[in-house]
């Protein structure tokens, strides 16, 4: 077994292999500090656990830096022994002595917990099986909480809100995520999972009741798929290692008993009445005019008994947007259920359930209601019967503070209003988009997903067949497609578009992703950039009552690099860039940078929030961000770090004397600078602009983003849309990006169907291609890229020429576009088209940073769905089905 890594803050410790060892809790609840040489039960020191840290020290400080440790240290006035749990601690036996007995005081000499060393335990037995675990549910505390003396009442929720857990309020419940807890005979038996550092434990508790005496067990063997006995003749079954319940569902074998009791269960489930009222945000309850029963369909919420006879529930909708009180007695009402109070009682929280009963009048109390799902107040429900339609298992803690993680997406979005909001919001964009279109004229056609391999661009993901040698490629758009419907005699197309790009995701990008696609025959940019305008104002105003501008600016590619160092530039930010290389002296360039001839350029930063205009506030915080993460990449600049300076009437030239007197004065002059401002000057290669951005732009950026953090700026605010126009036709490759794959030394800026954009542009075709520009346009929205559009090459001849004699694509890359080729000889008539990130663009209007809170399922940063374990790995049956073969590792390419 693989060592694992125990992490605290600042602290690795790298233990031994760990065998299978065996705890016990220890640190009941005592009224005085224990003796150290007390043991609350007997030990074993010949088998004390296998864990060695590489430093006792270092143990210690994971112990002491334990918030739960530091934060009672000195204790709260009063704290009740029963409301106090076990903690765990792993320690080798030689801290024994130093550490035996750390208690938590009160200040008044008495202990409200009690950290013990775990020592050997003659009744348990366990193996630590480590697991990965994703970054949001590691811990950094070394000491874990267990509840296994954990009360019925008052427990010790502070606590354990401390450390995140959940508020525990009985002893099957364990973890945000852990396993099944079952109770047999005389010990209540726990499987949970545990985070320590980067592992994931799971392990066995017993929690033992009073009487037990050591004869009447057995030591507890945790082995793959054994059973374990406590009491004579009761067998307790165990989850298999690397198992959790929902596995073991999967995987557990059944005999008859068991599939029976299945099968009875789901013929409960099978059938149901229709409800007559909705709780959903749709529905309405008016007042009951007299007498009436309702069927309701929801969700069972939280509960509150005013008396064992009576019972409130609140029924949550099937939207999980309303709720209504359900008033359950013991005393039958007429056409009731007898056994209905009884069968409320026992369903647990979140159960999908049918409720019959009597609707009438609520009297409504004054209540203060921080929910998020909306309570019915003027009526309420009695209950006549009840018919539950699933279970909803005990080892899943659901509170209102629990936080799921992204492999449990389910219940992310069942318990997280946003996100569900969210999808509801995009639907009705989407329904806005369409109900616009096609009033426009636009006909909505699906194109295919399976199709095959073509130099776009963009890295492909590849689909085998079991046609040897044969694959499909998902498609990185539908470009060519809807080309093709252009010379079909199509007028107006667009389709909800599912791309494929297998690319280095980012927080704005996932493997696969939805584009608005459209596309207009006999047009050019001037037909198509209306539309957007229109569509993305409709949506504006209808979802977010906002009106944006009737013409939306247009700035140059160019201009865009050149003011702003981005091509997706947020006009919010009101910092240009200027060049400055024409005022410097030739010695300070060389201390800039080592490139000759450089460009230099510079901006000015001010903030909101320094009345005083205190230069020491501004070289503090630049400071602070250069010597950061997010500084790093800007000083490790192979064409120079940023050259700083702090605007300081208090020095020579205000701070700028290493500029020289004349570059000073007219900076002075350009900026108008004042006290407090941040001048900063970067060099880079003199050469015609190139890809996104550049180190200057990135660099303002980062700036003012750490300045919002800080409070020194206000936040930007509003929506500032803008078209970025006349990009370059071609960039040079680069070997991150796969291009078309020519010998040219470049690429198609976007893609190669796009049409150069005036006739002289057609002429640089063959004298210089670099300089071609091309009839491209970005749509731009608060510096985020909404979308790129372009008139397209209908002409075979010019579309063959770029590919083969610009691009200089192979033979048999440029057979790849026969189709496409055959398409536009055809007669194709001009087009023009567009497509909007359709993620992004929702992402844009809710003020969501990432893709992923406006996606039902996305993936992670690795491109993985954690929630159904994709993508997986191929069996060797599989991959013989599709002729495919494991490629060998670097040791088996060396041994043969």
């Amino acid at each position: 077994m693989a060592p694992l890594t125990l992490s605290c803050p600042s602290i690795e410790i790298n233990p031994l292999p760990l065998t299978q060892s065996t705890f016990a809790p220890f640190g009941t609840a005592v009224s005085s500090p224990l003796p150290s040489s007390m043991n609350t039960f007997p030990t074993h020191p010949s088998k004390t656990p296998n864990i060695i840290p590489a430093n006792q020290n270092t143990a210690l400080k994971c112990l002491n830096a334990s918030p739960m440790v530091n934060k009672y240290a000195s204790g709260p006035s009063k704290v009740k022994e029963e409301a106090v749990t076990n903690m765990f601690c792993c320690f080798p036996r030689s801290l024994r002595r130093q550490r035996n007995t750390r208690t938590a005081g009160r200040g008044d000499g008495t202990s409200f917990f009690d950290v013990r060393i775990l020592e050997r335990h003659p009744y348990t037995t366990q193996t630590f099986i480590p697991l990965g675990v994703p970054p949001e549910q590691k811990t950094k505390y070394l000491v874990i909480v267990a509840p296994t003396l954990l009360p019925p009442s008052n427990p010790p929720s502070k606590l354990y809100k401390e450390i995140g857990l959940p508020d525990l309020r009985n002893l099957k419940a364990f973890w945000a995520h852990g396993g099944q807890a079952v109770t047999y005979g005389a010990g209540t038996w726990h499987a949970p999972m545990v985070v320590i550092g980067d592992a994931r434990i799971d392990f066995l508790v017993v929690q033992w009741a009073n009487g037990v005496q050591e004869e009447d067990c057995q030591e507890v063997d945790l082995e793959e798929g054994v059973s374990v006995v406590v009491d004579e003749g009761t067998q307790v079954p165990t989850w298999p290692r690397h198992q959790s319940s929902q596995d073991g569902i999967v995987q557990q074998s059944s005999d008859g008993s068991q599939s029976a009791a299945a099968l009875a269960h789901y013929k409960n489930y099978l059938t149901f009445p229709d409800e007559t009222r909705s709780l959903t945000s749709s529905g309405s309850i008016p007042l009951p005019k007299g007498e009436e029963i309702v069927v309701l369909h929801g969700y069972l919420g939280s509960t509150a008994s005013l008396a064992k006879k009576l019972l409130f529930v609140q029924l949550i909708g099937k939207d999980r947007t309303r709720s209504i009180q359900i008033v359950s007695s013991a005393k039958t009402l007429k056409d009731g259920d007898a056994s209905a109070h009884e069968t409320i009682k026992k369903l647990p929280m979140h159960t999908p359930v049918v409720v019959r009963g009597l609707l009438r009048e609520r009297k409504q109390r004054p209540e203060q209601d921080s929910s998020e799902i909306e309570k019915i107040k003027h009526v309420e429900v009695d209950l006549l019967s009840i018919q539950p339609l699933n279970e909803f298992p005990s080892d899943i803690i659901a509170t209102p503070d629990t936080l799921f993680g992204p492999e449990q997406r389910h219940l992310q979005l069942r318990s997280e209003a946003e996100l569900r909001k969210a999808l509801s919001f995009r639907s009705k964009v989407g329904l806005t988009l369409r109900s616009k279109l096609d009033h426009l004229g636009f006909v909505d056609i699906e194109t295919p997903l399976l199709f095959k391999s073509t130099p776009e661009g963009a890295r492909e993901f590849i689909v085998p067949t079991r046609r040897k040698g044969f694959a499909y490629a998902l498609p990185q758009s539908p470009q060519q497609f809807k080309q093709i419907l252009m010379g079909s005699g199509i007028p107006k197309y667009y389709q909800f578009a599912r791309c494929f790009r297998d690319e280095d995701l980012r927080a704005d990008r996932q493997p696969e992703f939805t584009q608005l696609d459209l596309e207009m025959s006999f047009a050019g940019a001037e037909q198509v950039m209306p539309i957007i305008e229109d569509l993305v104002r409709s949506i504006w105003l209808q979802h977010l009552n906002v009106r944006l501008p009737e013409e939306f600016p247009r700035m140059s590619y160019e201009k865009a690099m050149s003011e702003y160092g981005s091509d997706k530039p947020d006009t919010r930010l009101n910092t240009i860039l200027s060049r400055l290389d024409y005022l410097l002296p030739g010695d300070l360039t060389a201390k800039i940078t080592s490139l000759q001839c450089p460009i230099i350029e510079a901006f000015v930063l001010r903030f909101d929030s320094n009345p005083s205009n205190d230069p020491h506030i501004t070289r503090n915080f630049i400071g602070s961000f250069l010597d950061s993460p997010d500084g790093t990449p800007f000083m490790a600049n192979p064409d120079g770090g940023p050259g700083v300076f702090v605007i300081d009437s208090q020095k020579p030239l205000q701070g700028l004397q290493a500029l020289g007197f004349e570059a000073a004065e007219r900076i002075e002059d350009m900026y108008r600078i004042e006290d407090g401002d941040l001048l900063i000057v970067q060099a880079r290669v003199n050469r015609p602009f190139s890809g996104g951005s550049t180190a200057l732009g990135n660099l303002r950026l980062a700036l003012h983003a750490a300045a919002v953090r800080q409070g020194f700026i206000k936040p930007p605010i509003g929506f500032a849309p803008l078209w970025i126009t006349d990009f370059p036709l071609f960039s040079p490759t680069l070997d991150s990006e796969p291009g078309q794959g020519g010998s040219a030394g470049l690429a198609a800026t976007h893609h190669p169907f796009t049409s150069p954009k005036t006739a002289r542009d057609v002429d640089m075709l063959l004298l210089d291609p670099s300089k071609v520009i091309g009839d491209h346009y970005d749509l731009v929205i608060n510096g985020i890229e909404m979308g790129g559009g372009s008139r397209r090459i209908h002409n075979a001849e010019l579309q063959a020429l770029i590919m083969r004699d610009v691009l200089k694509m192979r033979a048999e890359r440029l057979a790849d576009f026969s189709h496409l080729l055959e398409v536009l000889r055809a007669g194709c008539p001009p087009h023009a088209g567009i497509a909007l990130g359709f993620d992004r663009l929702i992402a844009l209007m809710l003020g969501k940073s990432s893709v992923r809170d406006v996606i039902a399922f996305p993936k992670t940063g690795k491109g993985e769905d954690p929630l159904v374990k994709s993508p997986g790995p191929l069996s060797e049956a599989t991959l013989k089905t599709y002729h495919l073969q494991k490629s060998l590792s670097a040791e088996s390419l060396a041994e043969s």
